[in-house]
């Protein structure tokens, strides 16, 4: 095997990489200049997505304060969380838009789209955005108290799903869930407007933000809210049951009609307040015996 001057070799090479106008003026040794102290051989932007890949290694400088950080996901949280808010902050590209990335801060760009795919043991997120950087999904939707920033991709369960709840889903930062429900479900009430339809406690526990995050931010707090729908699962109240046995014998009481008549109804008397009760919860069913119990 024939080895050469792996130095001369490179530079003979680059050359021909070069316009015809440049290769005399090319510095003899590397990192390879122009007369006008130019690198034409280094891509500047590349470079800057290869040392932000690398991830917390390598500290890259935040695109709306210029800011050096090692976690761009929280940093930027933070800047996400502000504007939200409605706190003005003087930086050199201010959060605009209703959905900014939570890599770069720029709203409307499909590169920074996000999904979302639960597996087995992990949640799978996808983005195309340059400045992504790659994240423990579980770790970071806790939050801890060293890291208590918790803006990571979720999917919104009041819009309609057609796919399974393992596929592949279009997902949304946390911090930008208001935002979301502000425009796509305004008639839901949620921790920044207390008014409206009440807010289903999952899509709660979704879009909760701890007092934690909110100081790290350095943004108000916002004020307890409590109205949200119980989950499907809990009981019914206990009034129900008593005004089912009020209109029972209100109904069976006030006529002296057949039996079959009266049992129907009481059915129609109760079926709405029984349609209504949560799922995994038995239906009785009416009988004659039932009725005059």
């Amino acid at each position: 095997m024939q080895i050469t001057r792996p130095g001369a070799s490179m530079k003979k090479h680059f050359k021909l990489l070069l316009p015809s106008s440049g290769r005399k003026s090319m510095s003899p040794s590397v990192p390879y200049t122009n007369e006008d102290g130019r690198t034409p051989l280094i891509c500047n932007s590349g470079t800057e997505k290869l040392n932000i890949t690398k991830g917390r290694g390598v500290a890259s400088n935040c695109p709306v304060c210029c800011v050096a950080t090692k976690d761009i996901r929280s940093h930027m949280g933070i800047h996400i969380l502000r504007a939200a808010r409605g706190i003005t902050d003087t930086v050199v590209t201010p959060i605009t838009g209703m959905q900014p990335c939570g890599f770069c801060g720029r709203s409307g760009h499909e590169e920074c789209n996000l999904t979302l795919k639960k597996l087995a043991r992990s949640i799978k997120w996808t983005s195309h955005c340059p400045r992504q950087e790659d994240f423990k999904y579980g770790n970071a939707s806790k939050g801890s108290e060293n890291h208590p920033c918790r803006n990571v991709p979720v999917v919104c369960l009041l819009c309609e799903h057609l796919l399974r709840e393992t596929d592949t889903h279009n997902a949304l930062w946390r911090y930008n869930m208001e935002a979301h429900l502000n425009e796509k479900h305004p008639e839901y009430a949620h921790p920044g407007r207390p008014d409206g339809i009440p807010l289903p406690r999952d899509m709660y526990e979704l879009i909760h933000l701890t007092e934690l995050e909110q100081k790290k931010a350095d943004a108000p707090p916002r004020a307890p809210f409590s109205n949200i729908q119980d989950k499907e699962n809990t009981a019914p109240p206990q009034s129900t049951h008593s005004e089912t046995q009020r209109r029972r014998r209100e109904f069976c009481n006030s006529s002296s009609v057949s039996e079959e008549v009266q049992a129907l109804k009481f059915f129609l008397a109760t079926a709405f307040t029984h349609a209504v009760r949560p799922r995994g919860f038995l239906v009785p069913i009416p009988t004659c015996a039932t009725v005059f119990q």
